[in-house]
């Protein structure tokens, strides 16, 4: 499983000391190949094909990954979800956008979005200062990289399995 991008340099200089070797793996991270060897995080297939295929929800990708893996994220998304890359939903920030987390953000107002699943503890503060109003539900995805930041420990959920039943209890509020 892939994780944060940050997170890797960070852990492996924090065991090792070694910058460089944290350098140098990191530029495997950010290769194509890595990425396309990566299995989705477990449960998120079934739990997107039951939101979609049985109760209906409509579902939109959005990532912040660099350009340079684009190709390769889209070939991702087709092996393992290939509906939101026929369906246009998946959203990919383009060079010219800085900052991922407002790139994610513009897509759940594009696509008037209520529930976001998001891993990047960055992200969801992003998203908590926007969602003032609180229109938009959020769930952070439990992670390594995110572990330690318990300020947002009542968005976390430890995985798809536990996610699911929480999507529905929000989803009642907008049907």
């Amino acid at each position: 499983h892939i994780s944060s991008w940050g997170y890797l340099k960070k852990f492996i200089v924090d065991q090792t000391g070694k910058e460089k070797l944290a350098e140098e793996i990191e530029g495997l991270w950010y290769s194509p190949q890595t990425l396309g060897k990566a299995d989705p995080v477990p449960g998120a297939r079934t739990a997107l094909m039951i939101l979609l295929r049985i109760l209906g929800f409509n579902q939109s990708f959005a990532t912040s990954r660099i350009s340079s893996i684009h190709t390769e994220t889209q070939r991702w998304v087709r092996k393992y979800f290939p509906y939101i890359v026929h369906e246009g939903n998946l959203f990919m920030k383009p060079d010219e956008v800085s900052d991922g987390a407002e790139f994610k953000w513009s897509v759940v107002r594009k696509r008037n979005a209520r529930i976001i699943v998001e891993d990047d503890p960055k992200t969801v503060n992003h998203f908590m200062e926007m969602n003032a109003d609180q229109r938009v539900h959020i769930l952070l995805m439990n992670q390594p990289w995110n572990e330690d930041e318990h300020e947002i420990d009542k968005y976390r959920v430890n995985n798809w399995f536990m996610a699911l039943p929480r999507i529905l209890m929000l989803a009642r509020e907008f049907r």
